[in-house]
């Protein structure tokens, strides 16, 4: 039971007291792998003291800098008491991993001695679907704050998926509990790890909140028709009669039965984005079906977006390729991902079976983001941490691509082309497999200078091609600006530091410089520049004095996979793969600039119908419609930056959909996917009588003792 700060008894001294019963199975590990058992985690360690914290602790664990999850019960939390910080800040000190800090009572109540048993359940369960579970209510430690601002403890603002870096080993967790106000008790608990033979299918780690309904058909006729049954279907239900959470569950039913009963097979299909997250989903859905039915009964032979609906007469799939698009720096989000892992954890086991500095190459504590105080302007404060480092903006963006390009293939959608946009052709080889070892190219960057000094930073590299001398300030700054390039081009003569980078539609064009450089560009255009954060000084000449380090980063082993064509934005073309040629491709853009719709329409005319953009963000998907504006084509992102996660990929399935391709959906309903029909008047009784334990004998109340009696049962 979720309960409200006041619920909580957190406006109060007191604590809220609730009931609860806990029982664990214990069993010898070899035994329990022998009988082939599910093992949530592994109990390493049992610690108990009476008057000091820490021996407790020293006698269940030897190394606490091992640790990633800390659940604290039995009155132990952050805002308690000012003893409780240093005894904590002491015991963590030691060791870089971030460590996430709960507590079971925030949610249930107080529940005396069950409370700490139930920790050690909630652990388990976390190390068992790798899952971090979130702090309600928490907004940072009042117990000395000041103590807490460089320490590795971080209380999750919302649950998320738990990453690790494999080389250090398996995941860890501990429980600390308080018996009395002297006495202490420790446990360390590990997860599991098995092989990918065995490794457990994980569902969802969320309930569904954005589905897609179809109604599919061989003509616009049987399209309406299948629409009018499933709005005759929303018609018969009891809407007065259902609350808002039963009208969510019988949605979320009701529309995985429709899916299931979908001719996915026919070429034509409208499809509806349901959103169970807004005040009234039903009528929402009753309103997006009527609309449906209504344009393709009076137009069947016109497409329409708009809203939640997708529907389009002539599918584009059967006209053309389908390409994968890839964004450049400066597209991250707070929370990156973060819904995506949770929903798609078998997508991250795979990936974190194949790299081992996942947590780190992902940079979760920068993009989730990980803190302790989540009062107001914690955005800003993340950001600023976010973007202080080009290192953690560029890998968290590769690292996305890799997961959501993970997710559409999973669901059956596959390119026939690849598309990148500077840091984007670097993110569509490792997430295609075309760089089959992301670890390599993150050890390269963490042992090298080029990206943290030469082009960011200090900026030498820019401060040696432009002649800049040390002890002159230098700032670089990049802007976009909605103009053609040549009238920008015109427009920068006799201006120094500054360049054109890139080109990005026919009226669209990105510069970078020093401020000042910037500001008279703008003036002599009447126009103002939008500035983006994350990109260094790469582009153009500011790279020469790195070219060949900068080539060499980008060398690396490469397995060109099938079936798939890979566009360089410096040859404006699709080229074969090899070390030496993808190296020269982004080389050659990284000291040059780029033309993207020189690339694009290059696509187009191979047949490149469909522009799928994984994200982060939609910027390639804004750029391509507008360069492709009077041709037939569509784009899509994956990730929009202004939705969440589960509904952007909704919109984006929904749209695929309509434009004939045929992902395979049942994932967005979770666990509920699974789940049998059910029919509640006889199988939540079993056939028979609710259960009904024999109660306790009462003293003798004031009130009618018979009423008790019946509530409780």
């Amino acid at each position: 039971t979720h309960l409200s700060p006041q619920e909580q008894g957190l406006d109060s001294e007191e604590p809220l007291y609730s009931e609860g019963v806990c029982t664990l199975v214990l069993k010898r590990l070899s035994e329990a792998q022998a009988a082939g058992d599910r093992i949530y985690a592994v109990l390493r360690g049992v610690g108990l003291s009476q008057g000091e914290l820490s021996k407790a602790c020293a006698q269940s664990w030897s190394k606490p800098q091992n640790l990633s999850y800390l659940e604290l019960a039995n009155y132990l939390w952050l805002e308690e008491s000012s003893t409780l910080a240093p005894q904590l800040l002491n015991l963590f000190k030691e060791g870089q991993r971030p460590l996430a800090v709960g507590s079971l009572e925030r949610l249930i109540g107080q529940t005396g001695c069950v409370s700490a048993l139930a920790s050690v359940l909630k652990s388990a369960l976390c190390l068992y679907r790798h899952a971090l579970p979130a702090t309600p209510n928490f907004t940072r430690p009042l117990a000395e704050p000041q103590l807490w601002q460089d320490s590795r403890l971080f209380a999750p603002r919302q649950s998320a998926y738990w990453y690790r870096n494999r080389a250090q080993g398996k995941r860890q967790a501990g429980v600390l509990a308080r018996a009395y106000p002297d006495h202490y008790g420790a446990a360390l608990l590990e997860e599991v790890e098995e092989s990918p033979a065995e490794a457990k299918a994980l569902s969802s780690l969320l309930p569904p909140s954005a589905l897609v309904v179809v109604a599919a058909g061989p003509e616009p006729a049987a399209i309406t028709q299948r629409l009018s049954a499933l709005l005759a279907e929303l018609e018969n239900l009891p809407a007065s009669e259902l609350t808002p959470a039963q009208q969510r569950q019988t949605l979320a039913a009701l529309s995985l039965q429709w899916y299931r009963e979908s001719d996915l097979q026919a070429p034509l299909a409208a499809a509806i984005v349901l959103n169970l997250e807004v005040e009234n989903p039903l009528q929402d859905l009753k309103r997006d079906l009527e609309l449906a039915l209504q344009h393709v009964s009076e137009r069947p032979q016109e497409s329409l977006e708009r809203g939640n609906i997708y529907y389009h007469p002539q599918p584009l799939a059967a006209q053309g390729k389908v390409a994968f698009v890839y964004p450049g720096s400066g597209a991250n989000f707070l929370g990156l991902g973060r819904e995506l892992a949770l929903r798609f954890p078998a997508q991250m086991e795979a990936l974190d079976s194949r790299q081992k500095y996942l947590a780190d190459e992902f940079m979760a504590r920068w993009n989730q983001p990980y803190a302790l105080d989540w009062s107001e302007g914690w955005q800003h404060r993340a950001w600023e941490r976010l973007s202080a480092d080009t290192h953690q903006m560029m890998f968290s963006q590769v690292s996305f691509a890799m997961l959501s390009t993970a997710v559409v293939r999973h669901l059956g959608i596959e390119p026939q082309a690849a598309i990148g946009y500077s840091l984007g052709e670097s993110a569509a080889l490792f997430s295609l497999g075309a760089w089959p070892d992301p670890d390599l190219m993150y050890e390269r960057m963490q042992s090298s200078e080029l990206f943290r000094k030469d082009l960011s930073g200090p900026c030498r590299s820019a401060r040696q091609a432009w002649q800049i001398p040390a002890e002159e300030p230098f700032t670089w700054v990049v802007g976009l600006l909605r103009l053609p390039a040549p009238q920008v081009s015109a427009a920068m003569e006799g201006i120094e530091r500054i360049r054109l980078l890139i080109v990005n539609t026919d009226t669209e064009c990105v510069v970078g410089g020093v401020p000042q450089a910037l500001e008279e560009l703008c003036r002599r255009l009447h126009t103002q520049a939008i500035t983006v954060s994350g990109v260094d000084t790469v582009h153009c000449d500011c790279l020469a004095p790195v070219a060949r380090q900068y080539w060499e980063m980008h060398h690396l082993p490469c397995t060109p996979p099938p079936g798939i064509d890979f566009y360089s934005a410096y040859f404006q073309k699709a080229y074969p793969l090899t070390s030496e040629a993808i190296a020269d491709s982004i080389a050659g853009h990284g000291q040059h600039g780029f033309n993207y719709p020189a690339t694009i329409r290059q696509a187009w005319a191979d047949g490149v119908r469909l522009f799928l953009e994984m994200g982060p963000g939609a910027s390639c998907t804004r750029m391509i419609r507008s360069i492709l504006r009077d041709e037939p084509h569509a784009a899509y992102s994956l990730s929009a930056r202004n939705q969440n996660e589960a509904l952007s990929l909704a919109h984006f399935l929904a749209a695929v959909l309509s434009q004939g391709l045929r992902p395979t959906l049942v994932e967005l309903w979770g666990q509920l996917e699974s789940a049998p029909a059910a029919t509640p008047s006889k199988d939540l009784r079993l056939g028979r009588a609710p259960y009904a334990p024999a109660l306790p004998k009462f003293p003798t109340l004031t009130q009618s003792a018979p009423a008790l009696s019946e509530e409780l049962t």
